[in-house]
C-alpha cells in the first residue's frame, strides 16, 4: 500500500464527523471488540444494550441500531495515496462496514469492518474516544459535526472557515441555500445546543468575517465551561493538592475530581444551602444543587444577632426536626395563583404544587427571579446569577412532573383573579422603589439603581456619575460601573456607615472594592436638592465623622450600646457634587396596595401576602415565609 497523505489532521476522524451519534456508538463498540482480539477477527456483535451504557435512549434503542447500522453500510472514508511505482496519486474509498447481520428476537446486529479499515483503526479511537461520545451525546446532527470539529482547535481556542466549505462538512447539500437560514438553522441552533449541553466541555461564540457586505467566512471562538476551569486547577496542582473554588466552579467540579484522582473534596457552608449536594454531584445531577449565595445572612449574621446558624436560601436548615424531609400530600387540592415570580413566589409554588395544589405563577416581566435577576447582573454577583439558574431549573423540573403553569409577560389584575376564580391567592409581587421628592428632581438626569443595572446603555454618555444611598445595592451599583465601565462614581450616605446591617465580611470585602476601584464614599451627607449638572448636599466634615472606608469598626445591632464609641460632632459644609448621571438606590418598601384591594373584593377565599410585598427585607425572609406556608395551606 502506498505512503497515507494526511490532510487536515486524519481523514477518518474527519469522515467520522459525518456520522450520526448513533453510527458513532456502533463503531466504537465494534472496534473496541475488534482491539480486544488484536484486530484478527472484524466480525462482532454489537447490542443495543451496549447501545445503551454509551447514552441511547432505552426505549428507541433496538430501533436505533438496526436503523444506524443500515446508514452506516452506506457510509465510507475517502482518502489520497501514492502509487509505489510511479508516484501517482489515487483517490480511494473504503467502506466503513463491509457486511451487516441480524440476530432475530436478540437485540443485537453483527458487524464486519472493512479490512482495508485496519490501519485507521488506531487512530478512530484515538480521535473518537468514549469521553468524546459521551460529549456529543443528544447532539443533533449538525451540532455533533460542529462540536467534534472544534475539537482539534481546543488549544488554539479559535478556528476560522470558509462558509463553504462549512456547508461542505454539515453536509448542507441543496437545503438552507440562503445564508440567514444557514445561519439560523445549521450555525445558531448548533451552537445554543452545544453550549446548553451539560456534556460538551465548551462554550462556543462565532464572528462573521465579511468581503463588502457578503459573509465569506466564520470565525469560532472557544471558551472554557466553568467545570473545565476546576479541572485544569486540578491538573496544574501538586500530586497531593489542596484547592480552594469557588462554588460557581465547585458544582461542576466535583462529580468529574472524584472519578479521577481525587481523594477528597471537602465542602463548608454549600451543604447548608443543599445538605444533599455530594449524593447531587456524584449522580451527574449538577443542575439540582441549592446553590449557597454567599449571602452569610443565616450562616454568619443570624448567629451573632443571638441565633443559630441557618441558610437564607434553604429554610429547613437549623429547623430539621420542626420541618420533615419530604412534603405531606395536601388534604385538600386547590387552585392557587402566585402573583410574582421572585424568590419567594417561586419557593412557594415549587413546594405547593409538589404537595399536589393546582399552581399558577404570574410575572408581569419576560423572565423569573424577581430583584436577584437584576442584582445578579454585575459580575462580583455569580453567587447570585447560580442561585437564578438553580430557580430557573426547578421551576422547568416541577412544570413536567407537577400541576404549575408559569405566565411571564403579564400584569395581574382583580379582573383577571375574579374570572379565574382560584381558590387561594398569594402576592409575592416585591418592593416599591423609594422615589423622595428632591427639589429640582424634575430637570435632573435622574434614574433608579435596578432601571440602570438592566440598560447599563443610559450611563453611556455620562462620566461623573452620583449615587444617592449608600445601602448594598448603591455600593454593589458603584463598584459595577467603576469597575465594569470605568466612570467617576461617587456615593452619598446620610448615616454614619455605609451597608448598615450587611454581614460584616461581605460590608467589609465590598468596602476593600470600592477603594481599590477609586469610588468615592461621602458618609454622614444628606441630599437638599437635585440639579441639571449635579447634587446640592449638606456633609459633616467634623473629624469625628468614621473613615468610610474603614472595615474593622463593629457594628452592632441597634439594641445593643457600644461604650466604646464616640460621639460624632457636626460640623456641616454645603457642597455640590458635579454629576452627568444620578442614581437613586435608597432601597425600596412593601406595597401592600393590590393585597388589601382584593381582600376588600372577597377574589379569593384563601388571600396571603409574602415576601417583599409583605415586609422589605432579605432572600432569607423572603423564602422562610414562602416556605412556612406552602408546607401548611
Amino acid at each position: 500500500m502506498g505512503e497515507l497523505i494526511v490532510k487536515y489532521g486524519n481523514e477518518v476522524n474527519r469522515a467520522a464527523r459525518r456520522l450520526t451519534t448513533s453510527e458513532l456508538r456502533i463503531l466504537f463498540v465494534a472496534i473496541a471488540k475488534n482491539f480486544q482480539v488484536k484486530d484478527r477477527c472484524l466480525e462482532c456483535r454489537v447490542s443495543a444494550q451496549e447501545l445503551i451504557s454509551l447514552g441511547s435512549d432505552p426505549s428507541t434503542a433496538y430501533a436505533d441500531l438496526r436503523q444506524a447500522v443500515e446508514t452506516l453500510f452506506d457510509r465510507y472514508i475517502v482518502f489520497t495515496e501514492k502509487d509505489a511505482s510511479d508516484n501517482a496519486l489515487i483517490e480511494r474509498k473504503i467502506r466503513w462496514v463491509q457486511d451487516i447481520g441480524y440476530v432475530k428476537g436478540s437485540g443485537e446486529v453483527v458487524v464486519t469492518l472493512s479490512q482495508k479499515l485496519l490501519p485507521f483503526l488506531h487512530d478512530f479511537r484515538k480521535g473518537f474516544t468514549l469521553l468524546k461520545l459521551q460529549e456529543i451525546r443528544g447532539l443533533t446532527a449538525y451540532a455533533a459535526i460542529l462540536y467534534t470539529m472544534l475539537c482539534q482547535y481546543r488549544d488554539t481556542r479559535w478556528m476560522k472557515i470558509d462558509v463553504q466549505e462549512l456547508r461542505s462538512i454539515l453536509e448542507i447539500g441543496d437545503r438552507l441555500k440562503l445564508y440567514g437560514d444557514f445561519k439560523r438553522f445549521a450555525i445558531k441552533s448548533s451552537i445554543k445546543q452545544i453550549n446548553n449541553s451539560q456534556n460538551t466541555v465548551f462554550n462556543v461564540r462565532f464572528e462573521e468575517i465579511k468581503a463588502g457586505r457578503k459573509v465569506v467566512a466564520i470565525k469560532f471562538i472557544l471558551e472554557d465551561k466553568p467545570r473545565l476551569i476546576a479541572l485544569k486547577a486540578l491538573e496544574k496542582a501538586d500530586p497531593h493538592p489542596v484547592i480552594k473554588i469557588t462554588d460557581k466552579q465547585a458544582r461542576y467540579f466535583a462529580s468529574e475530581a472524584i472519578a479521577r484522582d481525587c481523594d477528597m473534596v471537602m465542602l463548608a457552608r454549600p451543604l447548608l444551602a443543599d445538605a444533599e449536594w455530594c449524593n447531587k454531584a456524584f449522580a451527574g445531577n449538577v443542575e439540582e444543587i441549592r446553590p449557597c449565595i454567599g449571602c452569610q445572612e443565616g450562616c454568619v449574621n443570624e448567629f451573632i444577632l443571638g441565633g443559630h446558624p441557618q441558610c437564607a436560601v434553604n429554610p429547613r436548615t437549623g429547623f430539621e426536626e420542626r420541618f420533615p424531609e419530604t412534603f405531606t400530600p395536601a388534604e385538600k387540592k386547590k387552585n392557587i395563583a402566585v402573583v410574582g415570580g421572585g424568590p419567594a413566589g417561586i419557593t412557594f409554588a415549587l413546594i405547593a404544587a409538589k404537595r399536589g395544589h393546582n399552581v399558577t405563577l404570574y410575572e408581569k416581566s419576560e423572565k423569573l427571579g424577581g430583584k436577584i435577576a437584576v442584582g445578579s447582573i454585575p459580575k462580583i454577583k455569580f453567587d447570585l446569577r447560580n442561585y437564578l439558574a438553580y430557580l430557573e431549573k426547578q421551576v422547568e423540573l416541577c412544570q413536567e412532573q407537577y400541576q404549575l403553569q408559569v405566565h411571564k409577560n403579564t400584569t395581574v389584575t382583580a379582573e383577571l383573579l375574579k374570572e379565574k376564580a382560584y381558590d387561594s391567592v398569594i402576592f409575592a409581587y416585591g418592593t416599591k422603589e423609594i422615589f423622595p421628592p428632591f427639589e429640582g428632581r424634575e430637570e435632573a438626569n435622574l434614574i433608579l439603581g435596578t432601571d440602570l443595572l438592566e440598560h447599563p446603555e443610559k450611563a453611556e454618555g455620562a462620566n461623573n456619575i452620583v449615587i444617592v444611598g449608600g445601602g448594598v445595592v448603591g455600593c454593589e451599583t458603584a463598584h459595577w460601573l467603576a469597575n465594569e465601565y470605568g466612570k467617576n462614581v461617587t456615593v452619598l450616605e446620610m448615616l454614619p456607615h455605609f451597608m448598615m446591617g450587611v454581614c460584616t465580611a461581605n460590608r467589609g470585602h465590598l468596602l476593600h472594592y470600592l477603594e481599590k476601584s477609586g469610588v468615592r464614599l461621602y458618609n454622614c451627607t444628606k441630599v437638599k436638592a437635585l440639579a441639571k449638572d449635579g447634587v446640592y448636599v449638606e456633609q459633616n466634615q467634623s473629624q469625628t465623622v468614621p473613615d468610610p472606608y474603614n472595615t474593622w469598626q463593629p457594628l452592632l445591632p441597634p439594641n445593643i450600646p457600644n461604650p466604646m464609641e464616640k460621639a460624632i460632632k457636626e460640623e456641616i459644609v454645603e457642597k455640590k457634587i458635579p454629576a452627568d448621571l444620578i442614581v437613586l438606590a435608597m432601597g425600596g418598601k412593601a406595597d401592600e396596595t393590590f393585597f388589601f384591594e382584593a381582600g376588600e373584593e372577597h377574589l379569593a377565599k384563601e388571600i396571603y401576602n409574602i415576601g417583599d410585598s409583605s415586609r422589605a427585607g432579605r432572600v432569607l425572609e423572603a423564602v422562610r415565609g414562602a416556605y412556612h406556608l406552602a408546607v401548611r395551606i
